[in-house]
C-alpha cells in the first residue's frame, strides 16, 4: 500500500477520472476505486469527491498533489533512463480515439516503407488530457491543450477546424437550420468536454443544448462522429472525419451558422526528443499533419 498509493493518487489527480487513470495504471477501474477507498479509510481523509463527470479533489487532496509533483519528475527520470538501455524500436503516441482512428493512420501513409523497423503504438487518452510524459507512457503526445511541463518540447503546432454536421437522412426528415438559434429546434449530438479545454464556439453550442434536445452525449470523438453519421442529430466534428472517411455521408452546415477551431500541439520530452525512432515519427508527423489541420 505504501509504495503503491503515491502512484495511484498521482494518476487520479491528473486524470480526474477512474477509467482513464485505471487504463494508465494497467488495472481495472473497480480495483482502482477499491484502492482509493482503502487508503481514504486508513488515513481518515477524503481526497476526492466522486460525481457524474469524474473526480474533484478536496482541499486535502490538493495539498497532497503538491507532493506528488516531485514523484512525477522522479518517475520521468526513471523511464527516460530505462528507455536508453536498449535500442528503441517501438514509439508510443498518446492521443484521442479520433486521432488514432483518422489522423494518425492517414498521416503515417508511406512511413513504414522508409522506416520498416519501427512499431508505432497508440495510447488513447481523453480529450484535453495531458499525462504521457509524466508517467513514461508516451514518447510523443498530440494534444488539444498546450504542454505545461518545463521539460516538454513543442515539435509542431496547428489548427483544427470544427464545423457542425448532419447526416443526409436527418436533413431529409427534419430539414436543416439556417441560423445558430434554429439549433434549439433540432436534436443535438454533443461532446462531453471534461472542462480542461475551453472553446468559445462549443461553449455557445452548450448554451443552446441546455434549452434544446440533446439526443446523444459522449466523451468519445469516434462515438460522436458515428452518432451524427447515423442520423441521431446535428453535432460538431473536426473536418478531418468526413474528409477522410467516405462512409461519413454527412452535410456540413454553413460557417455562418457555426465555425470554430482547436489548436493542436505535437510534443516530445526534452530528454528523448533526439532519440532516433521517436524523432523519425515526430518529424514525419510534423511534415504530414498540416494537411489534416489546414482550413478547407
Amino acid at each position: 500500500m505504501k509504495a503503491e498509493f503515491p502512484v495511484i493518487f498521482s494518476a487520479l489527480a491528473r486524470n480526474r477520472n477512474f477509467r482513464s487513470a485505471a487504463q494508465e495504471l494497467g488495472m481495472s477501474h473497480i480495483t482502482l476505486m477499491r484502492r482509493l477507498d482503502e487508503f481514504e479509510a486508513k488515513t481518515g481523509t477524503k481526497l476526492f469527491v466522486r460525481h457524474n463527470q469524474g473526480l474533484k479533489m478536496t482541499t486535502a487532496g490538493r495539498r497532497l498533489a503538491t507532493v506528488t509533483s516531485d514523484l512525477d519528475k522522479s518517475m520521468n527520470r526513471f523511464w527516460t533512463a530505462a528507455k536508453g538501455l536498449a535500442h528503441q524500436t517501438t514509439v508510443t503516441i498518446m492521443g484521442t480515439d479520433g486521432m488514432a482512428s483518422f489522423w494518425l493512420p492517414h498521416a503515417l501513409e508511406g512511413f513504414h516503407e522508409k522506416n520498416p523497423g519501427i512499431t508505432v503504438e497508440v495510447s488513447l487518452t481523453e480529450f484535453g488530457s495531458s499525462t504521457g510524459f509524466r508517467t513514461g507512457g508516451a514518447d510523443i503526445e498530440i494534444a488539444y491543450s498546450p504542454p505545461t511541463e518545463n521539460d516538454a518540447v513543442i515539435i509542431w503546432h496547428g489548427i483544427v477546424p470544427i464545423r457542425l454536421y448532419a447526416a443526409r437522412k436527418y436533413a431529409e426528415l427534419h430539414s436543416l437550420p439556417t441560423t445558430f438559434e434554429d439549433l434549439r429546434m433540432h436534436r443535438l449530438c454533443m461532446y462531453e468536454n471534461p472542462g480542461s479545454v475551453y472553446n468559445p464556439g462549443l461553449e455557445a453550442l452548450e448554451e443552446i443544448a441546455e434549452t434544446g434536445l440533446v439526443a446523444w452525449r459522449t466523451r468519445s470523438t469516434m462515438g460522436l462522429g458515428y452518432a451524427i453519421q447515423n442520423g441521431a442529430g446535428i453535432g460538431p466534428m473536426t473536418k478531418i472525419f468526413p474528409n477522410y472517411n467516405p462512409a461519413f455521408d454527412v452535410i456540413e452546415l454553413s460557417e455562418d451558422i457555426f465555425s470554430s477551431q482547436f489548436p493542436v500541439w505535437l510534443v516530445m520530452h526534452m530528454d528523448t526528443k533526439d532519440n532516433k525512432a521517436p524523432r523519425a515519427v515526430a518529424d514525419w508527423f510534423s511534415t504530414n499533419l498540416p494537411e489534416f489541420t489546414a482550413k478547407r
